[in-house]
């Protein structure tokens, strides 16, 4: 389900790091371990979530020497554990929990990681395999359980959904995974949230199919995406800024830059349509759209752009993929550019991405 790799695997690990930023995975691999080591009603008393970038290492050293209440064992999960080991002395006060760990405590340590491409691999890019931790660890082999759990790349994606899908109960046809996929990117909380909507909404005996996906997964965001193209499009740069970050805070970058090349997308064709002869009905069958509110809004939206401008635009787009998918910048901060580029007035070749689509 997931890119789950056990780089230390230890059958009685008092201590286990989960390494990654497969966040949904991180929370069922506690979830297991919360069941493994249940203690019924003393369960909840017995387990502690700290934050290792809030807290000093006196502090974290106090939670892990305390005895379990009523319980055999205590859980310490310490999020945010890159912040910790940064700090001064961490290495030494390490060696020394390591070495005198108490049998009474299962310490969890989550180190929010991801992977990057480099010299024809994927490495992690914060935690390698020549880190002092890795080396450190090393040496209490039998005592630590260490996991690696990153995020499906786009690629894998269309398979976890197939997967979670069957777990929930579903199926999903395969255009239908690779359309969701397309949509959310990589975001598995929101991915398993949409798998169980559509999965509702057919049935759990019937095939989920792309167009199930385009309606429950687009139809209700496309408002979002409009309003924001709508500010690029009247060079309203401070509102257009201001939708980009609201539409931030329930989607992932992947989703909004999908839906932001689908609507560019969508506009060059509609008006290329409308160029050639046609209305509305025929914006309609050239974009493929089954509602003419759509293409309505296309055909008012298209006023406020050339064709030249959205080629522009579109290739600009196509860059920015390119670049994020070798790590030369995120998506984030090229959208951020791209838009502030487009509002300024900026000429051809928006955010300094000239090359033509390849």
């Amino acid at each position: 389900m997931t890119n789950k790799v056990e780089t230390q695997s230890s059958l009685h690990a008092n201590i286990i790091i989960m390494q990654g930023d497969d966040r949904l995975s991180i929370k069922e691999e506690i979830a297991a371990i919360a069941k493994e080591t249940s203690q019924d009603a003393f369960s909840d008393l017995n387990t502690t979530y700290l934050d290792g970038s809030a807290l000093n290492i006196n502090e974290i050293s106090m939670q892990l020497n305390m005895l379990p209440l009523g319980g055999t064992k205590r859980t310490v999960i310490l999020d945010n554990a890159l912040e910790m080991i940064k700090k001064k002395g961490s290495q030494d006060w390490l060696r020394e929990v390591l070495s005198n760990f108490p049998p009474t405590t299962i310490l969890i340590l989550i180190l929010e990681d991801k992977k990057k491409y480099k010299r024809g691999s994927m490495v992690w890019e914060t935690i390698g395999a020549d880190h002092w931790l890795r080396e450190m660890t090393n040496q209490f082999y039998e005592d630590i359980r260490w996991v690696e759990l990153s995020l499906p790349s786009d690629r894998e994606m269309p398979d976890w959904i197939k997967k979670e899908a069957e777990k929930q109960g579903g199926k999903f046809h395969p255009q239908a995974a690779f359309e969701l996929s397309r949509l959310i990117g990589n975001d598995l909380f929101q991915a398993r949230n949409e798998i169980e909507k559509a999965i509702i909404y057919i049935g759990e005996d019937k095939l989920v199919t792309a167009d199930v996906v385009r309606l429950l997964c687009v139809s209700t965001k496309e408002e979002n995406v409009f309003a924001l193209v709508d500010a690029v499009g009247q060079r309203k740069g401070k509102l257009a800024l201001k939708l980009l970050r609201e539409l931030r805070k329930d989607f992932s970058p992947q989703y909004i830059f999908s839906m932001l090349v689908r609507q560019v997308r969508l506009l060059i064709i509609s008006k290329e349509a409308l160029l050639g002869g046609g209305g509305e009905k025929d914006v309609m069958a050239a974009c493929k759209l089954r509602h003419t509110f759509i293409a309505k809004k296309l055909i008012n939206q298209g006023r406020h752009f050339s064709t030249e401008a959205l080629e522009d635009i579109y290739k600009s787009l196509d860059r920015i993929d390119e670049d994020s998918k070798i790590g030369r910048a995120t998506l984030d901060a090229a959208l951020d550019g791209l838009i502030a580029g487009i509002t300024s007035k900026q000429p051809s070749g928006f955010y300094g991405y000239k090359k033509s689509i390849r």
